[in-house]
């Protein structure tokens, strides 16, 4: 301990107190009053190391007492001859700890105050007084946490690991982030007030609120922890113990706390008084990250928006993570396109293409960078959402002219949006760069399928959200969940699919009621949310005339899906069968007057598959015989009547 400064100055004091300790013991063991010695007054700066005891002295003003209590303290758990001290002065074996009424007596300068509650040593908790009958009787200890600053070992405590996060690492710089940075730095540095206000990080995505805290950690040299709104205690006592604690690491090593909030649940009142008493309580520089600003009565606050990275920011950091030969222009602007990335999930999903390169050379790096972007980005929406398979080679559309030109153009729309928007300067005049679109249409006319051969063509997850599931019967609820689902969504590589889009686009009522007040305004949020929302977005209907047309009006496009004609049919039963399926004598012309939609030409077929391998497992084959009684079962199903003239000629 004596080879470091922080060990030496730790105990040249110990050496003093233990001095006033023989002292006080062999005047009381000799039965005189000990004689009042001369107060050390508290160390001062020596050379160009500040030792940990002189840091904590002078940020706390504390008196030469209040440093030897300190040190007597300390000296409990490092020094051998304290125990024994301690027992003499106290005139017993076994009273071997340092209580509040010895270090009144034997230390010099003693006074009460530094043992009130208010004090510092016990307003930042670096001393306790354990339960006994009489204050003067009270042991006082010394935490570990401090103990071990004070021999310069400066590690968090262990304590709030309950409470906290890994804290956030800085990742590559985003210079985007910088102007936060200064400003988040000017306030908590050069703030004259009493106490520094709340810097609230606010902004839809968690990484770049993480980023620019560990950015502005860096730029300060503290440490950043960050605490998960959702982990801190709702107990008066519990959470008091916290706040303690965090002041107490702020004191000792200058740590900057985040309470990161993502959305605080309105519909939890327990959760944001939780948070406005910690936020009020604490005496110390904090930051907050949110989704959107909160408001503290009592303690003031500034806002800074942090938004991901710039485009031409996410195209340096792709092109910074590979070698151009690995990484084209042309493979960088399809990543940026289709995903709007943070910079550590660009970090993340860099090193797990490469990662899967390792095993897989023979998958081209932009493949690969592909399918971790979609990894990265998946979990995000898997709980909100139902992901639908799709297939690399999926069943040909089948559908008129003017409908395939559409899904074409929708297509371009995907592929070509930075394009367009950014760089030919389209955006400007736009309220949102994605694309949003109704497909509309009967039962099983192919709208899904069209939705699942757009995300295979672009590479896209595809995720299916019931409308009529997320609207709900209690106030704000609805707009909690498809803020959820948006918010999840906002990273890219999806393709949003929403069913039932009249259970919540209906043509809005003339307000009557506070409910019809909210319906509106949940038809509202959605409008919003689809027009700014910067990837692609399908919704599907079977009553497109029930739809607002104020709604109808913000959607970029309206593909209607007809109910298909007799030679569409035919072209739907040639798709139906995959080409390893055995048929015999089956004719797509005689099932084509069947008049039905591609989704039931697909049922039937399935069921015929299975009446054939059922009828002869050993040779099967679909006749058309086959097809005949799954043609019966599924109009059964329909509570539709079968015509003979749809089935005259098959068997």
């Amino acid at each position: 301990m004596t080879g470091d400064p922080h060990g030496h100055a730790l105990r040249s004091r110990i050496e003093h107190v233990v001095s006033a300790l023989e002292a006080y013991a062999a005047a009381r063991e000799q039965g005189e009053a000990p004689v009042p010695r001369d107060e050390l007054p508290p160390p001062q700066p020596e050379g160009d190391t500040l030792p940990t005891l002189v840091q904590l002295a002078l940020r706390l003003g504390l008196s030469g007492f209040e440093v030897d209590l300190l040190a007597l303290c300390a000296g409990m758990e490092t020094d051998a001859r304290i125990p024994a001290l301690c027992a003499r002065c106290n005139g017993s074996p076994e009273l071997t700890t340092p209580t509040v009424g010895l270090a009144l007596a034997a230390l010099p300068g003693a006074h009460w105050g530094a043992v009130t509650p208010h004090a510092p040593l016990r307003r930042w908790g670096l001393l306790s007084l354990e339960s006994a009958p009489t204050l003067t009787s009270a042991p006082v200890r010394l935490d570990e946490r401090v103990w071990q600053y004070l021999l310069g070992i400066d590690e968090p405590d262990r304590r709030l690991e309950s409470y906290a996060a890994p804290p956030p690492d800085a990742g590559p710089r985003v210079p985007s982030l910088d102007a936060v940075v200064d400003a988040a730095r000017g306030l908590l540095v050069n703030n004259a007030a009493p106490r520094t206000p709340v810097v609230q990080l606010i902004g839809p995505d968690h990484d770049s609120r993480m980023q620019a805290a560990a950015q502005l950690g860096d730029e300060l040299l503290v440490p950043v922890l960050e605490l998960p709104i959702r982990a801190l205690p709702r107990g008066t006592e519990a959470l008091g113990q916290l706040i303690t604690l965090l002041e107490r690491e702020a004191l000792l090593s200058g740590t900057l706390p985040l309470i990161e909030c993502g959305s605080v649940d309105a519909s939890d009142p327990h959760e944001f008084a939780t948070l406005e008493r910690l936020v009020t309580r604490l005496s110390v520089p904090l930051l907050v990250g949110a989704r959107e600003r909160l408001e503290f009565l009592g303690r003031p606050s500034v806002v800074l928006d942090v938004h991901h990275p710039a485009v031409d920011e996410q195209r340096a950091l792709w092109r910074g993570a590979f070698p151009p030969e690995d990484l084209s222009d042309e493979d960088v602007e399809q990543l940026v396109c289709a995903f709007d990335l943070s910079a550590r999930t660009i970090a993340g999903a860099s090193a797990q293409a490469a990662s899967l390169g390792a095993g897989d050379e023979d998958t081209p790096l932009p493949q690969r960078l592909w399918a971790a972007c979609k990894a990265q980005v998946r979990p995000r929406l898997e709980h909100l959402a139902q992901r639908l398979p799709v297939d690399v080679t999926p069943r040909p559309l089948v559908l008129p002219e003017a409908q395939t030109q559409l899904l074409d153009l929708l297509e371009a729309h995907a592929r070509h949006r930075l394009r367009v928007h950014d760089d030919w300067g389209f955006g400007v005049a736009s309220r949102g760069s994605g694309t949003s679109v109704l497909f509309s249409g009967p039962s099983g006319t192919g709208k899904t399928h069209a939705a699942e051969v757009l995300a295979s063509r672009l590479g896209l997850d595809l995720f299916r959200v019931d409308l009529s599931a997320v609207v709900s019967k209690y106030i704000g609820e609805t707009e909690k969940n498809l803020r959820q689902v948006f918010d999840a969504a906002e990273c890219g590589g999806v393709l949003l699919l929403f069913d039932e889009a009249d259970a919540l686009f209906g043509k809005r009522s003339n307000v009557k009621d506070a409910h019809d007040r909210h319906a509106n305004i949940e038809v509202s949020y959605l409008l919003q949310r689809i027009e700014g929302f910067r990837g692609l977005a399908i919704l599907t209907t079977n009553l497109k005339d029930s739809l607002d047309h104020a709604f109808l009006r913000r959607l970029r496009f309206v593909v209607d899906f007809p109910f298909p004609d007799e030679d569409q049919r035919a072209r739907l039963w040639e798709h139906a069968f995959p080409a390893s399926a055995p048929l015999d004598g089956v004719d797509t012309r005689l099932l084509a007057r069947l008049d039905v939609a591609g989704g039931t030409i697909r049922n039937i077929a399935v069921n015929a598959a299975y009446i054939a391998v059922n009828r002869s497992p050993a040779n099967p084959g679909i006749r058309m015989e086959d097809l005949l009684e799954a043609t019966r079962a599924e109009y059964r199903k329909l509570q539709k009547p079968l015509m003979g003239s749809e089935v005259h000629g098959w068997v």
